[in-house]
């Protein structure tokens, strides 16, 4: 073989191997959405097999050098199912994520960490913000009436944004509080009367001594531990959850009127005595027993339609704003609700504010801030 019939062998083999490498080596494209069709911004997807990966942009685009289109694809991103793709003949993808939703039957949180309930010995009981959420009322400790077997909530009188008072283990003290203790992310508070239903991801009640021995004596009377709703990161959303009724009595006493009103008196007075001793007293209030027909003429009121007889128009709205990326993100809540009773003059106003602030500073520290903020007008 001659050397120019040599060289001329290489070079066809070297484009040959350049050619195959060019069809091996593609540019994927594609865009990455939640189930809503909204864009994920700062989503994962990387080569298996690779140390290739990119890196979704404001738009949840994305734009990867694949070494081949028939390795797989990995999407992830936090809070949603990991998806894996096989882009084939494709070059341009659409990637559709659903959350993924860590259910309180999995896990529950017992202080200062979270555990599996597969693994819990002891008794504890948990409700979902969702659940909480969809009773038409203004505080969560109204909302937890009959959702945790066990526990007694019953509110101090009929009031509108009357105290509630929450027993775990009953009545296990005379003289002291029966009240359990609150725990709302991570922090003791007095009660949580006034936290939004719409602000809570969970609440975990521990009723067993050995899960509230991290509390010491205070967890006696029993935990109930609440989480609000934690920021995401992603594209800012805004959501709106309101709720509008409407207040009357639904059933008011027989009452005499002013002719049977007196005429009762009159027959009181005499059984109690003689007509000497119930005279004066029943003149001094009524007049004269014998002016007793006088009073059919009398107008007569119905003091349950003078002090019950309001219909308020009762509403709750919540706003919400959330988002940002892997390293800060921020979720902000703000919380109108009045709720005025049947009686004229009675009511309460809430006015509540729930930031959250996670920044990660470095790979094992991070940065929480998380006021909250309750302004509350109470009537009559």
């Amino acid at each position: 073989m001659s050397e120019k019939t040599r060289n001329l062998r290489y070079a066809l083999m070297a484009m040959l191997l350049f050619f195959c490498a060019a069809v091996q080596a593609q540019i994927v494209k594609g865009v990455v959405k939640d189930a809503t069709g909204e864009a994920i911004i700062g989503a994962t997807i990387q080569e298996k097999g690779t140390t290739n990966a990119a890196v979704t942009d404001f738009d949840g685009n994305f734009s990867i050098k694949m070494a081949s289109t028939n390795h797989e694809l990995t999407i992830t991103y936090v809070g949603m199912v990991t998806q894996k793709v096989k882009p084939g003949n494709k070059r341009e993808l659409t990637i559709v994520m659903e959350e993924d939703n860590a259910g309180l039957e999995e896990l529950v949180v017992i202080g200062y960490t979270s555990k599996a309930r597969k693994d819990l010995t002891g008794s504890v009981g948990s409700v979902s913000g969702a659940k909480l959420a969809a009773v038409p009322v203004t505080s969560a400790a109204v909302a937890l009436q009959g959702k945790v077997s066990g526990v007694q909530v019953t509110t101090v009188d009929g009031q509108p944004g009357a105290d509630v008072n929450i027993k775990v283990r009953g009545g296990t003290s005379v003289t002291q509080s029966n009240e359990p203790l609150y725990i709302v992310d991570g922090f003791q508070v007095a009660n949580i009367n006034d936290i939004p239903p719409s602000d809570i991801a969970s609440i975990d009640i521990l009723k067993d001594a050995s899960l509230t021995a991290i509390y010491g004596a205070k967890g006696g009377n029993g935990v109930v531990v609440v989480t609000t709703k934690s920021a995401k990161a992603g594209k800012v959303q805004v959501g709106f959850n309101g709720r509008l009724s409407v207040s009357s009595l639904s059933r008011s006493m027989d009452l005499m009127n002013t002719y049977d009103f007196v005429d009762y008196q009159y027959d009181r007075a005499a059984a109690n005595g003689t007509r000497s001793s119930w005279a004066k007293p029943f003149r001094g209030n009524f007049g004269n027993p014998k002016d007793l027909p006088l009073y059919r003429n009398e107008a007569t009121n119905d003091w349950q339609d003078e002090v019950l007889g309001n219909n308020p128009l009762n509403y709750s709205a919540n706003v919400t704003v959330g988002g940002g990326n892997e390293s800060t993100r921020f979720n902000l809540s703000l919380t109108q609700s009045e709720d005025k009773g049947i009686i004229m003059g009675s009511g309460v106003r809430r006015t509540n504010i729930n930031l959250k602030l996670n920044t990660k500073i470095t790979k094992n520290l991070e940065f929480t801030y998380n006021p909250k903020i309750t302004y509350r007008r109470d009537e009559g």
